[in-house]
This record gives C-alpha cells, structure tokens and sequence, in this order.
C-alpha cells in the first residue's frame, strides 16, 4: 500500500473526525459497534490464514508466499489504516474524555502501533528475493497470539461499554460516517469487498470455501 494512498485514508478520517455536528441521519441506525466487530471477523480470517502459512512454512513450503502477501497487505491497508483509525479517532477520546479504561486504552493504542510495525516488517521480508522463512514463522506467530489477545479485549470491554458512553444521534451519526466511510476508500461494497479478498486467498491456498 503506498504512502500516498494511506495519506489519503488518513486526511479523509481526520477531516470527518474535525467537523463539527455531523450531519444528523434519520435512517435506521447503522451500528458502529457490528461494524467494527464485523472487521475484527475479517482481522480473524486472515489470521487462520497466517496460521496455515506457520504451518505450511514450517514444513518448508514457500509455494503460495504472494498470498500471504497479500494477506499481510489486506492487515496493513484494512485494519492497520483504517479499522484502527476509526477506534483511535472515534472510540478512544471518549473513554479518555470520560475517565474511563485508562490503562487498557493506552496498552491498546500502543499495541496499534506496535502491530503496525510488524506488519511493515513482514511486507518488507516477503519482498525480498530469498525471504528469511524463519524469521517470517517467528514475526507471524507472534502477530497471531498479539492480535488474538487485542481484538478480544476490544469486543468484550471496548465495544460494550461504547454504546453508552454517547448519545443515540451520535451513535447514529458514527454509524452513517463509516458507511460513507467505507463506500469512499473500498468501493460501494465497503467491508463486502474485503470478505470476498479473504474468501479468494481462502480458496487459492485450498481452505474452507465461504461461498
């Protein structure tokens, strides 16, 4: 993913998280909260992925690097720029505001940036001509057992308690932003699109078809 594409993400989820009173949207509620757990379920698949890649590696087969590269991509461009983002641009300040998992919030945002050093790291092995297939098991195991621990954390305090934490229009609000959101960085399919990636990489390594 290039630095100008990701400045992209990043300057159209700031500009949204400066505006001040959101336009308010009187459709049925889109729920921030589906949504974030819904991209974790993407962050899930791909790490069953990286799983079966620990495996395959270990028994010394580099046949389908490309696709984890592509999974590795999919972590960077998905969930590192832009499902992270929403958390730290949207989720974050409120518990912060409100006096509220202090620890935990900070552990979880440096655990952010932590995991998107390794993922950097792993693109940056996979690119190379003779990749150190040690060090990839090594860097994907631990990625797996960090990013287990930090999604559940995030689906069973973070997510819970956040709903109550605003008011119901601005819930409503964040919902409809990251529609919109979605629609303008990954196409008119939002987090379908990315489904159907993982779904092709899934089936191109000869896992379990999701449809």
């Amino acid at each position: 993913m290039s630095g100008k594409i990701l400045q992209v993400i990043h300057r159209f989820l700031k500009k949204k998280a400066s505006a001040r009173g959101f336009e308010y949207f009187s459709e049925d509620l889109v729920s921030p909260v589906q949504d974030l757990m819904l991209e974790h379920g993407v962050l899930r698949r791909i790490l069953l992925i990286y799983r079966h890649f620990i495996k395959t590696l270990s028994r010394g087969d580099t046949s389908n690097l490309p696709l984890l590269q592509r999974a590795a991509q999919m972590v960077n461009f998905f969930i590192e720029n832009y499902h992270e983002k929403i958390e730290e641009m949207y989720l974050f300040p409120v518990f912060k505001k409100k006096g509220l998992e202090k620890s935990l919030i900070d552990e979880l945002e440096n655990e952010h940036e932590l995991g998107r050093g390794m993922t950097q790291e792993i693109l940056s092995q996979l690119s190379l001509s003779e990749p150190d297939i040690k060090w990839i098991i090594s860097r994907l195991t631990k990625y797996v057992d960090f990013y287990e621990k930090h999604s559940a954390e995030e689906d069973t305090i973070i997510f819970p308690q956040f709903q109550d934490l605003i008011s119901r229009p601005a819930y409503e609000n964040l919902g409809k932003l990251m529609e919109t959101s979605e629609d303008f960085l990954f196409g008119k399919d939002g987090v379908e699109s990315m489904l159907l990636e993982v779904s092709s990489i899934e089936k191109e390594l000869g896992l379990k078809d999701h449809g």
